[in-house]
């Protein structure tokens, strides 16, 4: 196309924010102590994985919904090899999670 170089936005990442920071942060914002909030992501990770266990989708209000997709092979008669099987969990934000993050997007350009 009259050779010109198309260009494409692309997100550079930063550092990966650690559970001990996560969690210090909801602590301070939330006005609990770190124990407390601690506790709370132990029992929610606890009870997702008892619920995507028992098939069901979870949502977590103002953030999005987890559900469980399976991905295998079929063999020649299209049976499923249950060798191949593998079990995968899907996060669909909410809507107004995207939304939070555009309100304050700001972009800049970073060399190639």
């Amino acid at each position: 196309m009259g050779g010109q170089e198309r260009r494409y936005p692309k997100l550079v990442p930063g550092k990966t924010v650690t559970t001990d920071e996560f969690q210090r942060k909801v602590a301070e914002r939330a006005a609990r102590g770190l124990a407390d909030v601690a506790a709370v992501f132990i029992a929610a990770r606890e009870v997702l994985l008892e619920e995507l266990r028992d098939e069901q989708s979870v949502k977590v209000p103002g953030m999005g919904q987890f559900t469980l997709s399976l991905k295998g092979k079929l063999d020649d008669d299209q049976r499923l090899v249950t060798q191949t099987v593998r079990l995968k969990v899907n996060f669909r934000p909410e809507p107004g999670l995207a939304e939070g993050l555009n309100a304050d997007l700001g972009f800049e350009y970073v060399g190639e």
